[in-house]
């Protein structure tokens, strides 16, 4: 029986490399970075530009091809793994584009903006959103959270006051019995060590 297939962490990056190197030197297309870095604009802020303009469907992380965009798209499925168990494997869409598209694009300075405009208002949709997950999480808003955490730190703080209080009292409180305690136990019996150990010196 042969010795099972062990593949290392950084066999599997090399090996992922590789993949995406053939994708992209074996393909003329461009991605939509690429695509962006040409035009001046970011990934997100070029998929905006090809959804505006009807090139493109859904939203970011689950984009999709529309009918229009067929003639000058390339979608490529990639594998990466090997085979076995889910985590060894990972399956992604390699989405090109012809270069020719920006032919078929309004470019002008108007549409570029909307296109920054769009992909600016979906990053505070989502940072709003997480947000609002957070808030639900902890409960109230976050000045509500800051202001019950400010609460609850006086609280503790009255309340190792209390317990300091408490115990001077306490000490203070019991002194007169530990004096008593002190003078009828133990001092009788520091003296009657101490006379036991002077008649032992004195045997000698």
């Amino acid at each position: 029986m042969g010795k099972p297939c062990q593949v290392s962490f950084q066999g599997l990056r090399a090996l992922h490399a590789e993949q995406v190197k053939e994708v992209v030197e074996t393909s003329p297309n461009i991605s939509s970075r690429i695509l962006g870095h040409q035009l001046g604009l970011t990934a997100i802020e070029t998929n905006m530009l090809l959804k505006d303009q009807g090139f493109l469907d859904g939203e970011p992380g689950a984009w999709g091809a529309t009918e229009k965009a067929i003639p000058l798209v390339h979608v490529k499925d990639i594998h990466l793994g090997t085979g076995g168990y889910d985590h060894y494997n990972r399956y992604w869409s390699e989405t090109t584009w012809d270069p020719s598209i920006k032919k078929h694009l309004d470019l002008s300075d108007v549409q570029l903006q909307k296109a920054r405009e769009a992909a600016r208002a979906r990053r505070a949709e989502v940072k709003a959103t997480r947000e609002s997950q957070a808030v639900a999480i902890d409960g109230g808003t976050p000045d509500q959270i800051s202001t019950d955490e400010s609460v609850v730190d006086l609280r503790l703080m009255a309340l190792g006051v209390v317990v300091v209080a408490a115990a001077v009292f306490g000490i203070v409180k019991a002194a007169p019995k530990i004096k008593a305690l002190w003078i009828d136990k133990v001092t009788p019996r520091l003296e009657e060590r101490k006379n036991r150990k002077s008649g032992d010196g004195e045997a000698d």
